[in-house]
């Protein structure tokens, strides 16, 4: 199955739930930074975030489409790797070929990665590295335009919003430069240890 399948059945999964969820742009959007990102963050950590107003996932566990949403999320971390790594990593931002679309899954892919940075804890969200805040900076403003161009004037915030595009176009490109900045040199198979640690927590 291909990458594109396998996000377009998260999609079905997850809207056949019958919980609130994030959308599947956000979901390939956190499970980016989590492969970008320094740490290897175990999906009992990670899936809480999937299913946010959901208090306990007790109930849905058992479930069939649950067991089978694992095996896709897990599947999909595991390209995303691979892509990062080849340098052939392709942000998922929806199908339509509409540019107010793209816009809305671009900002949904974006606030996806911002929550899978947090998962990364401290020695990301306190670096002070101007490199990577420079690779970050578009996915920071395209998760929240108005929060981040809040101090700047109203023909500095014209010029930024006239560049969406270019910054939905560094994506593809600036996460595996991320990618590499946290985890060249790194053997890959660190990151697919989830499942031991899981075991162990």
């Amino acid at each position: 199955m291909s990458h594109l399948d396998n996000m377009r059945e998260i999609n079905t999964l997850l809207k056949q739930s019958g919980k609130k969820t994030l959308s599947q742009n956000e979901v390939h959007g956190l499970l980016t930074a989590l492969v970008a990102g320094p740490e290897t963050v175990t999906p009992s950590r990670w899936m809480p975030y999937i299913f946010r107003n959901s208090r306990s996932l007790k109930s849905a566990v058992k479930a069939v489409w649950f067991g089978r949403l694992i095996e896709l999320l897990i599947e999909s971390y595991e390209d995303i790797l691979f892509s990062l790594r080849a340098g052939t990593f392709v942000p998922y931002l929806g199908e339509s070929p509409e540019k107010a679309d793209r816009q809305v899954a671009a900002k949904q892919w974006a606030t996806g990665f911002l929550y899978g940075m947090h998962l990364h804890g401290a020695k990301w969200q306190e670096s002070k590295d101007e490199n990577l805040a420079t690779l970050i900076a578009p996915i920071f403003y395209l998760a929240d335009p108005e929060h981040v161009g809040g101090e700047l004037g109203t023909e500095e915030r014209k010029k930024l919003a006239g560049k969406v595009d270019d910054m939905v176009e560094l994506f593809r490109y600036n996460a595996p430069k991320i990618f590499d900045y946290w985890n060249l040199g790194v053997k890959p198979e660190l990151k697919k240890e989830y499942f031991r640690a899981d075991a162990v927590g």
